[in-house]
């Protein structure tokens, strides 16, 4: 990967310009989605002087805090989801875990496209899953999850599975990682929530409508609600994530 085309980014940041910028990291992830490049992005975005102005963009546009509450929300598996850039071939998302005794859902997925993230604070726990009907060790509710509409999602019971862990991978601020598509995840509760922790990652193309969901809970209907954010709640959040 050229050196040169990293800049582009950083310059469109610079000069505070939300539709040069969102076309830059469009043409970039076009150019080359690899788990090198995706990293090397998400961790370039990620730092502190870039962020510092990324979230000064927003602070200062009426009309991205507008678009950004529309698309962000309370995720069932106990983070904030904001949705920073929702592009047509990628998304730009900040998750924020904070620290809380309430145990959240805790439900292993994969995804629906690859993804790259970088821990900006915290520590990040997560544990990788196989499918195993043979040796598996945990029995779950298997669901097909998809969007149903602007303000909810759906969820189709496909049966019953066996999962096995395959390993813990614990991260902190600072790390990048990369996570295709295909990989059956969690984020740990145990060390996740200890403290706040704050993400920023990047997906690349849909490849697949839904995502497959495992659940030690049964969903009551196919259509659940999501859990919006007000104003006031973004604008605090975009001042402390300045800061950081």
């Amino acid at each position: 990967m050229k050196k040169g085309i990293w800049g582009n980014h950083s310059d469109a940041i610079k000069c505070q310009d939300f539709n040069i910028l969102e076309n830059t990291i469009s043409n970039i992830l076009a150019n080359n989605s690899s788990p090198y490049a995706m990293s090397n992005l998400i961790s370039s975005l990620s730092h502190p002087n870039h962020r510092k102005m990324l979230f000064g963009m927003f602070l200062k546009n009426e009309s991205l805090q507008e678009n950004m509450l529309q698309s962000s929300y309370q995720h069932d598996n106990g983070f904030e989801k904001w949705v920073l850039i929702d592009n047509p071939s990628y998304k730009l998302r900040l998750h924020i875990y904070e620290d809380s005794q309430a145990m959240p859902q805790e439900n292993r997925h994969n995804h629906a496209w690859d993804f790259a993230s970088s821990i900006i604070e915290g520590c990040l726990q997560n544990s990788i899953y196989a499918i195993d009907d043979v040796n598996g060790n945990e029995r779950l509710n298997h669901y097909q999850y998809s969007p149903a509409s602007a303000d909810a999602y759906g969820t189709k019971f496909i049966g019953s599975r066996l999962l096995r862990k395959m390993t813990d991978v614990q991260m902190t601020a600072g790390t990048a990682y990369f996570m295709p598509a295909e990989v059956i995840h969690k984020i740990s509760y145990e060390q996740t929530f200890k403290q706040r922790t704050i993400t920023l990652m990047i997906t690349g193309n849909r490849k697949s409508y839904h995502c497959d969901l495992f659940s030690e809970h049964e969903f009551a209907s196919e259509k659940n609600s999501m859990t919006r954010f007000s104003k006031s709640k973004m604008i605090e959040r975009l001042n402390e994530l300045k800061k950081l």
